[in-house]
C-alpha cells in the first residue's frame, strides 16, 4: 500500500465520517472502496451509454421509414 494525503472541503469530510460512522469501518478504507469502484472497476466493464453507441449502426432493416414511423412499428402485432 502506498500512503498518501488529500485535502477534502467540510462537506466531503463530513460526508465520509458519516459513512464511517455508520459502517464502522475507517475513512481510509471507504476511500480505496470509492476508487476501486469507479475507477479500476469502469475499465472492465461497460456503461451503458458506451454498450448503447457500440451497437448503433449494427441493425438493418428494408423500411427507410422507421425515423418518422417509429411509434406505428413498435405497436405493430
Amino acid at each position: 500500500m502506498v500512503k498518501t494525503q488529500i485535502y477534502l472541503n467540510e462537506a466531503e469530510y463530513e460526508a465520509l465520517r458519516g459513512l464511517s460512522y455508520k459502517e464502522r469501518v475507517s475513512i481510509s478504507k471507504i476511500i480505496r472502496r470509492l476508487v476501486d469502484e469507479n475507477l479500476l472497476t469502469t475499465k472492465k466493464k461497460k456503461s451503458g451509454v458506451d454498450w448503447l453507441l457500440s451497437i448503433a449502426g449494427t441493425l438493418h432493416d428494408t423500411k427507410s421509414d422507421v425515423s418518422v414511423r417509429h411509434d406505428d412499428y413498435a405497436w405493430e402485432v
